[in-house]
């Protein structure tokens, strides 16, 4: 868990965005899930907010949509990283790792 004190109520909202984000994506790309895993992961100093599925998608080149330019800007903002990828054998990986000890917004 994340210490709510350290959040102002913007940034809450703005990874609750991400999240929603993730998981629309899902349902809109991930085809045949029967599984998805969301989970925050707290290790040194680091929180990681990530959203599997084990959907199977086109495995086209991942086109840059509203969705993933707005990850990208929030993972900057808060001096941090975007990353989503495909798995084998099916399914996707979302994730939003930032520092617990640095916020910038």
């Amino acid at each position: 868990p994340i210490d709510s004190k350290r959040l102002s109520t913007d940034q809450k909202r703005e990874l609750c965005r991400f999240l929603e984000e993730a998981l629309c994506n899902v349902g809109k790309h991930a085809h045949g899930t029967t599984r998805l895993e969301i989970s925050g992961i707290h290790h040194k100093n680091q929180y990681t907010l990530q959203v599997i599925d084990n959907g199977s998608s086109t495995q086209q080149p991942i086109v840059e949509g509203e969705g993933t330019r707005y990850a990208r800007k929030l993972a900057t903002r808060l001096r941090g990283h975007f990353k989503r990828e495909f798995l084998t054998p099916k399914g996707t990986l979302c994730a939003l790792t930032f520092p617990l000890t640095k916020w910038s917004f």
